[in-house]
């Protein structure tokens, strides 16, 4: 119900700025979410489109590329997203995560390390602190 009128407002307001790159974010977001990943591909892609280099577009294709369990091809693209500029944070999270699931717990640890240093961000109204500790603790005891 009330995605259905944030994806309403937030096509409005593409319609008076269709060049704002966080709205086609956050209706790919809800796409994505929906796990309707054509159409939140589609969204994303827009971003490049409009600004090639765009770290949360970008961050938008390796999350459906995670979700669809290619790991190597999520990694790539998040490797090439700068992280100087300001960029959603759960980036390190879906970093960790391919890491992991790829066998590279160094890198794994790493990020998992850098995403707790955001703990007051949005990433962790939904996703459990205790639970990323957790996964920082276990990708430690691979690494040994």
């Amino acid at each position: 119900m009330y995605t259905f009128e944030a994806l309403e407002q937030f096509r409005i307001g593409l319609k008076k700025n269709p060049k704002e790159l966080n709205t086609y974010i956050l209706i790919g977001d809800i796409y994505f979410n929906r796990n309707q990943l054509r159409t939140a591909k589609k969204y994303y892609e827009t971003t490049i489109t409009l600004q090639h280099s765009f770290p949360n577009g970008l961050l938008g294709l390796a999350k459906i590329h995670f979700k669809n369990e290619e790991y190597v091809k999520a990694i790539v693209l998040l490797k090439s997203i700068d992280t100087s500029v300001d960029y959603d944070k759960s980036y390190h999270y879906y970093f960790a995560e391919s890491s992991f699931k790829t066998g590279d717990y160094k890198t794994a640890v790493e990020q998992y390390e850098t995403l707790l240093k955001y703990r007051n961000d949005k990433f962790f109204l939904v996703n459990s602190l205790f639970l990323i500790t957790h996964k920082l603790e276990l990708s430690k005891r691979f690494t040994e």
